[in-house]
């Protein structure tokens, strides 16, 4: 096979992208080739050929070399072997480069994951901390008949401290909520009992709201976070009790649906949401509606967070509403 130009069959290879064969290097007409004979003779080299091997884009990523101590073309044999190997090596360099890619994009995940961590940490400590003082010192300054005259601002401090801790306390679980939550096996009514009830007895001692609760059975295992799940009920509940007039009600099933789910729903005839707001009512940064959160209170975080929550655990939450006319939300817990 002729080759042309003052380079040697590999370099011509990758010039041409064609299979080069030179069947007597000593006699060969390419210079270099002359040039290299006798080294090659001397090595026991008598003939060669090359093929390139290239990528997606068509870059060269290698040439295969293979020589012959002996004069002569390949046979039907090893031509099939030389254009066997080519393809081989380019799927074991693109399985290279995709393990490589996979391997950074693992590490950097890993770094950024460890930087959320810490970020978060670090922001839970400067957030709580003050707080956390605020209220302290606004409970001791209470309980100290010295400033009784003072009771309803020092009341109303502790007050905002307790929103304002709350409020962080949610952006906080929303933030983190991608870390891996420990599940464990549990009743879910002894749960309702000895985890939520006197909470929400908490709840309705500062907004009264007529209560009730349905069990369709008395025992009912599930498989879940008992955390995640007891703060997603009380930011559902408190939504519940926030956007329900004081006569209006609040009506809390807890269910076994099937063998894979339990429900807890919490429905109330409170003002409901439209269709664009239930949409928006479960992503973060963004509020159903500001003129409800001016007017109720809050930041409209409730929903998102125990939406997070339950992810976290491989929950679900549903959300059904009709503007002017009550929400109705189910918490879907998967079953032990």
């Amino acid at each position: 096979m002729e080759i042309s130009g003052n380079i040697d069959g590999s370099e011509t290879t990758a010039f041409t992208n064609r299979l080069i064969f030179a069947e007597d290097i000593a006699s060969h007409p390419n210079s270099l080739y002359r040039k290299l004979s006798k080294l090659a003779l001397a090595e026991g080299l008598a003939s060669c050929w090359s093929h390139t091997v290239r990528d997606d884009h068509g870059n060269v990523i290698a040439i295969l070399v293979i020589y012959y101590s002996e004069s002569r073309a390949p046979s039907k044999h090893e031509l099939a072997i030389i254009n066997a190997v080519a393809p081989v090596i380019m799927i074991a360099h693109k399985a290279q480069l995709s393990r490589a890619a996979l391997i950074k994009e693992r590490n950097k995940a890993e770094a950024l994951a460890e930087s959320r961590r810490l970020f978060i940490a670090n922001l839970n400590h400067e957030l709580r901390t003050p707080l956390n003082h605020i209220i302290g010192f606004s409970e001791l300054l209470l309980s100290n008949p010295k400033y009784k005259t003072d009771e309803w601002s020092i009341e109303a401090i502790k007050s905002a401290g307790k929103d304002l801790l709350a409020k962080v306390e949610k952006a906080i679980e929303i933030a983190a909520s991608h870390e891996s939550i420990p599940k464990e096996k549990f009743d879910l009514v002894r749960f309702w009992h000895s985890d939520i009830h006197d909470h929400l007895q908490n709840l309705l001692d500062q907004t009264p709201r007529d209560v009730s609760i349905i069990y369709t059975t008395k025992h009912i295992p599930v498989l879940f976070s008992k955390t995640n799940l007891k703060q997603a009920v009380l930011y559902i509940l408190d939504n519940a009790i926030k956007y329900t007039e004081t006569e209006g009600k609040i009506f809390i099933k807890i269910e076994r649906v099937n063998q894979k789910w339990a429900i807890i729903s919490i429905a109330d005839n409170g003002v409901g949401m439209s269709e664009k707001m239930i949409k928006s009512a479960t992503k973060a940064f963004e509020v159903a509606d500001p003129s409800y959160t001016r007017k109720h209170g809050g930041l409209g975080l409730g929903l998102t967070a125990a939406d997070k929550l339950l992810q976290q655990s491989l929950g679900k939450l549903e959300i059904q509403s009709t503007l002017g006319k009550g929400t109705n939300v189910k918490i879907w817990i998967p079953m032990a």
